[in-house]
Parts: structure tokens; sequence; C-alpha cells
């Protein structure tokens, strides 16, 4: 079993066009939530090198803050607001993760994987924010020694937050 402790530092920024019709930049930065994950693997890693399921959970405190300020712009005056939530250290709430991976060598040089998590973060006495995220995929490469030394990589994601908002992406990349 792996244990991890997971101390973030975010910087995050957007810009936008704003009423004035001008470009501006809203920024915040800082520690963001401490987290401790309890992973481990469902079969013997070395007696199942070419595939292997893990499990894991995950318990998030809110030490990041969710209230950084920044400024909001009117058109004609800038006023002092919190930061967009997208971009704050912390989201001001506990939250339990579970999650789960696996990979299947599926010939000589592919290799397929799958990552799922599921978060639920009360906010309130009555409501609970939920996000699941599911990635999966294929990779092709070169082999030396147990080693990959070069692949390409194709997968996809797919992200939920709550029950009204979905998104869906479909990600490409080449690694080498």
């Amino acid at each position: 079993m792996l244990l991890r402790l997971s101390v973030p530092f975010s910087i995050g920024s957007l810009s936008r066009q704003w009423a004035d019709q001008q470009h501006h930049q809203r920024s915040a930065s800082g520690i963001g939530d401490v987290s401790v994950l309890a992973e481990t693997w469902l079969l013997s890693p070395q007696a199942h090198e070419s595939g292997n399921i893990s499990v894991g959970i995950d318990v998030k405190a809110p030490t990041g803050k969710n209230d950084v300020s920044s400024q909001f712009f009117t058109a004609t005056d800038a006023v002092q607001f919190p930061a967009d939530q997208t971009i704050q250290p912390g989201d001001g709430g506990w939250a339990l993760l579970v999650q789960g991976q696996a990979f299947r060598q599926l010939g000589e040089r592919v290799i397929g994987y799958a990552f799922g998590s599921y978060m639920a973060n009360p906010t309130a006495p009555s409501s609970i924010v939920t996000t699941s995220a599911l990635l999966w995929g294929l990779s092709v490469g070169s082999f030396s020694r147990h080693r990959m030394t070069s692949a390409a990589i194709a997968g996809g994601e797919s992200e939920r937050i709550e029950a009204t908002d979905t998104g869906t992406a479909l990600m490409c990349a080449a690694m080498i």
C-alpha cells in the first residue's frame, strides 16, 4: 500500500474582456487543499507486469483559501471581488475521493489504460457537490528491457460536476 500526502501550490490566472471593453487579467495563488491518499494494487505487481488494477481512497482538507480577492471591472470602475472559483487555490470544503486505474498490455507494443475517480464534497448541511472523471486510451510504443522508450498516445476524457454540468473532451498527444 502507498500513502501519499499532497500539499499543492496553485498559481492561477484568467484573462477576458470586461464591461469597460478592456482585457484584464485576474489571478489567485497560494497553498491549495491538502489531501492524503491511500492506494494499492489489487494484483501483485511482480506477478502481473502486463496488466493490473489499482484502487485508492483520498481525504481532502479545506486548507487552501477559497476567497482570494481580485478585481471585477465594470464599465466605469474596478471593484474588489473574490477571484473566479476556477483559479482559487482551494474550494472551502472537505472531500472524499475514490479512484481506480488499470492497464493491460494488448500486444507487443500496445497498452490500454483507464483511470476513474469520484469525489463527494459536502458544501452545506443539505447539499453535496460530486465530481467524477474518466480517462481512457491506448499507448503504442517502443520498449527496451521493460522500459518504454517512445510512445504515441491517443485517449479521451469525460468529466461531470453535479447533476447539471456535463462536459466531454477528447485528447490526442504524441510523446517521444
